[in-house]
């Protein structure tokens, strides 16, 4: 006899013990169970019209003794399970396990109990609750769990108009001197001004206020570890780097949401408010060729987007 997962029920004149029998079947053996409590319209008969997954493939005579339910009618579902739990709901009275969304998965995939984990892993990402996601999905999913979370973030296009003026323009700033200057010692203080900026304008604007988190990205073109935040700090750009890494840090400096990549996933649109950079180069210098010459395509629009502060030994730039 063949043995499946997906099994459609009926079970007429049920009684209240029949029904907590299937609800601790389900809770038991199921990765998912619903049924609808249904009155036949010619007979006024009732009865329980259902369809369950099971956790592991079973026979029909396995699943009826576990059940121990001599009435109940058993077979296999002709149909994908989200069809027959459409028809199953159809009543408005229905039960679910373990609750309705998990019943009508979108995309009606097969929905094991791997596979359950890993949808509440995903749910709870996209609402930035990792802390309540279990060790074993981060250390499995952690890049694609991030993705999820950042890309159900609202993008926000950068151009705001405010009574403060457009001062998102004013914060993609490239501060450069020579060693020792104090260049990441001013980057925080940006960093604690924008922070006391932010509250500020929140409380004007009557804005649910949310304190803005810093993201140190390296000079590489991994953007691992970072879940949205609004202000990003590079620090030590050097010539090699920034000559190919061009274009991203273009698309950085614009208004508009942009694709990047972390290790094991791409994340399709990220868009940081505030971006902070130190280096002992000048723009002109970091835009230079080996032989001196200046790369335009990279210069010219660079110059535009970023707002340019030199620091001396012994300046303090605030």
């Amino acid at each position: 006899m063949s043995q499946t997962y997906y099994y459609a029920f009926t079970l007429n004149n049920y009684t209240p013990l029949q029904e907590k029998i299937i609800q601790e079947f389900a809770k038991t053996y199921c990765a998912r169970l619903m049924y609808g409590r249904e009155e036949a319209p010619t007979t006024g008969t009732k009865h329980l019209q259902g369809c369950f997954q099971l956790n592991s493939r079973k026979r029909p005579d396995n699943v009826k003794s576990l059940l121990g339910i001599d009435e109940i009618h058993l077979e296999f579902q002709k149909k994908v399970y989200t069809a027959n739990a459409n028809y199953c709901e159809k009543s408005n009275d229905c039960w679910y396990f373990p609750n309705k969304q998990e019943n009508f998965d979108r995309h009606g995939r097969p929905l094991t109990k791997k596979s359950a984990k890993f949808q509440e892993a995903l749910d709870l990402a996209r609402q930035g609750r990792f802390d309540e996601i279990s060790a074993e999905m981060i250390i499995k999913h952690e890049p694609r769990l991030i993705k999820q979370y950042i890309e159900h973030l609202p993008m926000e296009n950068m151009l705001l108009d405010n009574e403060n003026g457009n001062f998102f323009n004013d914060f993609f700033i490239l501060l450069h001197g020579p060693t020792g200057v104090g260049k990441s010692y001013s980057v925080g203080m940006f960093v604690a001004y924008l922070k006391m900026f932010w509250k500020d304008y929140c409380k004007k604007n009557k804005l649910a206020y949310q304190e803005l988190d810093v993201y140190y990205k390296k000079c590489n073109k991994w953007w691992d570890g970072y879940k949205g935040q609004k202000i990003v700090v590079i620090e030590e750009l050097e010539p090699n780097w920034f000559r190919l890494s061009g274009n991203m840090l273009k698309q950085l400096l614009d208004q508009y949401p942009f694709p990047v990549e972390c290790k094991g996933a791409t994340i399709n649109k990220i868009r940081p408010w505030f971006v902070l950079m130190t280096s002992n180069y000048s723009l002109r210098q970091l835009c230079s060729k080996e032989d001196g010459s200046i790369i335009e395509e990279n210069f010219k629009p660079l110059r535009r987007l970023y707002c340019h502060l030199m620091q001396k030994r012994n300046e303090t730039i605030m």
